[in-house]
């Protein structure tokens, strides 16, 4: 029996823990086969049984009845048991004089147990077998005598000649045993076999399991699936956890534990599911978040063991990282959908092999990009650059890199233009290329503007080549003219410490103003904090710093009571390298008469107490008007209450609207010294002002403040001759300003004519009368050239005449209105190197006024043409319900506001305006150009 096992131990030696658990199924399938046949053999000795009782009880009724035996009887029993592959014995019972049983004596075998134990007909059982005693079969058979219940058992005899298994059933039969044996040493050995193989095998699954679930990564546990009274799951306990179990769900110390316990608001569906797999034992593998557990999951649950424990197995794994990932990406996919939906680029994918491309979406640079082709490059891209975008498509695909390539294009309006392409391989997981993902600008506009830049550098090389000569021939101009500035200029360096910071500025140069004003010609090379150590106390030091840093130019007004100056001083410094070039002028002249005009104020102020009169003060910077008291009483309103310009549109007398907004206008936007005549209306009663004002400045000319006072003028008997004398005057002026205007205009014609159209006659005479000479010489060839020549400046002068004639009276304006006459002189204004463009009303107006905004733009265009030095202007005519607005506007060299009203083509506007009852404004900074609005009320021209 040992060799026995170990054969088979060593022919069933697993290879792997799959291999010993199918091992495992197999020995279970064979022991239940087994277990099947031992059965079976069971009811066919129960049968053998039966039979015996039945024909025992025929042949003891056959001898009641005939009185002898019927030999016919026994041998047909006789023949059945000896059929049987079973040992089969009847023994009676042998009993003392009490009726004990004592012993049992064979009466009957079959050949299998005569074959067994030998000829024992009438022998004893005990002194044949005396080891039924000790193994308990003899008082079996006394249990099965006495109560006359059939026993069975399986039971190994050790004695007599006998060493083996045996399966035994006891029959009561008359006072004997019927009893059925059979051997079951191989069966025995089998399943101990088996028995001692699982154990092993199971031994080392359950440690290549337990160093399984130690060792994997993933969560698991055995749970316990608690189920009511109506068999609905309401908790799970922990029965096993692994090492990772906490750290993918967060429970400590589950093992024991309910989930209700550490965690009692999870989520019901997670019973439903468990339970599910307890009840089927279906398998479920699923994703799934807990709220409750702040994660999500992806599990394997599948039952185990006894179907009736309700016990169930849950491999999982914390997700949530993976989870919020997935969010993302979703997140980054859409804004990309986005970013291909919004981009102004044509995005798209194409083949791995170049052939077939799909656009995306983008702008539409060229056409049909919304189907897919395969003819691409011959659709979209210029013939004389397919070639080369094939070798470079041809090389990304080599070496699996980045297409990337700027070239020529059909675009969708059949013209040539520029894209710049770039494409990325996409790579499956065997690193091949799958497809491209790229995108194509529009580079037009770049590339034309490069072309222009090349041709502009070209340009400016020569101009600076120009320039620099100039500058060459001029230094010793320039050196002079600083030395000769009415201002103290200085050339200072920045001084710097280890850490780059500014310590302090060295002086490099000073003009003789500089040195004069300080009486020191030994200022060159020193440092300037040294010299003037009062610039720190003052600010000064500080605002040299920050031009330092933003590199913006900045002005400041000081006074400076140190080192024995106590003057006023308008300082500017500009950046230039590392350093400063700085301005100084004394302007304490100026300041000492700023202190007189405020004391003259004050003596002003005071008048106020005498005449009916009021002042005021308008801070520009701030727009904020401050009244006398005077000025309350002409309003009659509170001292102190909140006062604007726009205040005296509240009281304004109707008529005299223009001339308060005239004045609000030139306090807010334009300040300016002025002088108006003002009707308001005071508690119902009339009152006429007279407003005069002045405005104080800075050094930069720039607005601080406007001083004025209102006067009552209403008393005055005059006032109605006045009036009159002063329409008749503006009349009077209106008129005269159109007279000057017309005759400005007949010598612009004049001179026109005369500098080209008589010009070019003139020239055309001199070339008819060479023309005479070779006549006369017969020199045909120049005979011919001299006639091409005269005929080319004879259409000049004609084309000179219809210009000039077109000025005069364009034709354009009279049959189609503004918008194509403004538009036609604006393309031949042009062709003057000025990029000029135009915008105009196109519904009609009245003639006069269309007239008289023609002229109007036409003089802007002139002037700026002559003199503004611009590169880029245009001229905007527009309309409200009230007004009409006409903008010109240049980037040119600007103008001073003292300058801007002393031009004859400036001063024509300014009347057309003025008749026309408009308004003027212009805004001009220096090197930035000019912004000129004209405003025509409509009501008045219309």
């Amino acid at each position: 029996m040992e060799g026995y096992m170990q054969s088979e131990e060593k022919a069933a030696k697993p290879a792997s823990l799959e291999e010993a658990t199918q091992l495992i199924a197999h020995l279970q399938r064979k022991q239940h086969e087994l277990q099947s046949q031992i059965e079976q053999h069971q009811f066919g000795l129960a049968n053998v049984a039966a039979m015996v009782e039945y024909e025992n009880t025929n042949i003891g009724s056959e001898v009641d009845k005939s009185g002898q035996n019927r030999p016919f009887g026994l041998e047909f029993f006789q023949s059945i048991i000896d059929s049987s592959l079973d040992v089969i014995q009847v023994l009676e019972a042998v009993r003392d004089l009490e009726g004990k049983i004592v012993d049992f004596r064979w009466i009957l075998n079959n050949n299998k147990a005569k074959a067994q134990n030998g000829e024992v007909i009438g022998k004893s059982l005990l002194t044949q077998n005396p080891g039924v005693v000790t193994t308990g079969i003899f008082d079996k058979m006394v249990q099965v005598m006495e109560t006359g219940q059939p026993y069975e058992q399986e039971i190994y005899y050790p004695y007599e000649q006998f060493n083996s298994w045996f399966y035994q059933a006891l029959v009561r039969q008359g006072d004997g045993i019927l009893m059925t044996t059979r051997d079951i040493t191989v069966q025995k050995k089998a399943e101990q076999e088996m028995l001692q193989l699982k154990d092993t095998l199971a031994q080392k699954a359950t440690d290549k399991y337990l160093s399984l679930f130690n060792s994997i990564d993933e969560g698991f546990c055995i749970i316990e699936v608690l189920f009511d009274t109506n068999q609905v799951p309401f908790d799970w306990r922990f029965l096993e956890v692994n090492p990772a179990f906490e750290k993918n769900n967060g429970l400590h110390n589950a093992a024991g534990k309910t989930i209700l316990e550490l965690t009692p608001d999870i989520e019901q569906k997670w019973f439903h599911i468990y339970g599910r797999v307890a009840q089927t034992g279906e398998p479920l593998r699923f994703e799934e978040s807990s709220v409750a557990l702040g994660r999500w999951f992806n599990l394997y649950a599948f039952r185990v063991g006894d179907p009736q424990e309700n016990h169930v197995a849950v491999i999982f794994t914390d997700i949530t990282s993976q989870k919020k990932a997935e969010g993302a990406l979703r997140k980054s996919e859409e804004q990309f959908r986005l970013f291909v939906t919004a981009s102004s680029d044509i995005v798209y994918k194409i083949s791995a092999d170049w052939k077939q491309m799909h656009f995306l979406t983008g702008k539409n640079t060229l056409s049909n990009t919304d189907v897919a082709t395969t003819n691409w490059i011959e659709t979209y891209i210029h013939p004389d650059d397919q070639p080369y975008i094939q070798t470079v498509i041809t090389q990304a695909i080599d070496t699996k890199s980045m297409f990337e390539l700027e070239h020529r294009v059909i675009l969708a309006n059949g013209k040539v233009g520029w894209t710049f392409s770039r494409a990325i391989p996409m790579l499956d997981e065997e690193g091949k290329i799958s497809e491209w993902l790229g995108t194509t600008s529009d580079i037009t506009i770049r590339k034309q503007a490069e072309e222009q830049l090349k041709h502009f550098t070209s340009q400016l090389e020569q101009e600076v080549e120009k320039r620099t000569k100039e500058l060459r021939e001029s230094k010793n101009l320039l050196q002079s003219v600083f030395d000769t500035n009415l201002m103290g200029m200085s050339l200072m360096n920045a001084i710097r410490n280890e850490n780059g910071a500014i310590e302090d500025f060295q002086i490099m140069l000073v003009n003789q103003k500089t040195m004069n004003e300080t009486g020191r010609t030994d200022l060159v090379g020193s440092r300037f904090t040294e010299q003037y150590p009062g610039i720190k106390q003052i600010g000064l030091f500080d605002l040299m710093l920050r031009v330092m840093e933003t590199g913006y130019a900045e002005r400041m007004e000081y006074y400076y009571p140190y080192e024995g100056f106590n003057k006023w001083y308008s300082c500017q410094f500009v950046k230039l390298d590392d350093g400063l070039v700085a301005t100084n002028l004394d302007i304490t002249s100026r300041k000492l008469a700023e202190l007189e005009k405020v004391k003259q104020y004050q003596i002003l102020h005071q008048a106020e107490e005498v005449a009916r009169m009021g002042s005021w003060e308008y801070d520009a910077a701030n727009e904020k008007l401050i009244w006398s008291e005077g000025m309350y009483r002409l309003f009659g309103l509170p001292v102190g209450s909140a006062v604007c310009p726009e205040t005296y549109m509240n009281f304004v007398w109707e008529e005299d609207r223009f001339v308060a907004e005239r004045l609000i206008h030139n306090l807010r936007r334009q300040p300016k010294s002025l002088e108006e005549t003002l009707r308001i209306v005071v508690n119902n009663k009339p009152i006429t002002l007279k407003i005069k004002a002045v405005l104080l400045q800075n050094t930069d000319e720039q607005p601080i403040k406007m001083l004025g006072v209102d006067i009552d003028i209403s008393e005055l008997k005059q006032l109605e001759d006045e009036n009159i004398k002063i329409r008749i005057e503006q009349q009077n002026q209106l008129l005269l300003a159109i007279l000057e205007a017309q005759e400005e205009e007949r010598r612009r014609i004049s001179e026109s004519i005369h500098n080209g159209v008589g010009q070019i006659l003139y020239a055309t005479k001199l070339n008819l009368n060479q023309l005479e000479l070779y006549l006369q010489s017969e020199d045909k060839p120049m005979i011919q050239k001299s006639l091409q020549a005269t005929e080319s400046m004879l259409a000049d002068a004609i084309a000179e005449t219809r210009r000039a004639s077109h000025e005069l009276v364009p034709i354009l304006l009279k049959e189609f209105g503004l918008e194509k006459a403004i538009g036609d002189f604006c393309r031949r204004f042009s062709k003057s190197g000025i990029k000029l463009s135009c915008h105009s009303l196109p519904e009609r107006l009245p003639t006069h006024l269309e007239t008289a905004i023609y002229r109007i733009s036409q003089e802007l265009v002139n002037n700026i043409v002559k003199h503004s030095g611009a590169t880029r202007a245009r001229i905007e005519i527009t309309r409200d319900d009230k007004y009409i607005y006409v903008e010109g506007q240049d980037n040119g060299t600007g103008m001073t506001m003292s300058l801007s009203g002393k031009g004859i083509g400036l001063k024509t506007i300014q009347d057309r305006v003025q008749l026309l009852e408009g308004k003027l404004e212009i805004e001009s900074t220096p090197e930035k150009g000019t912004l000129i609005t004209i405003i025509l009320p409509l009501r008045k021209i219309v």
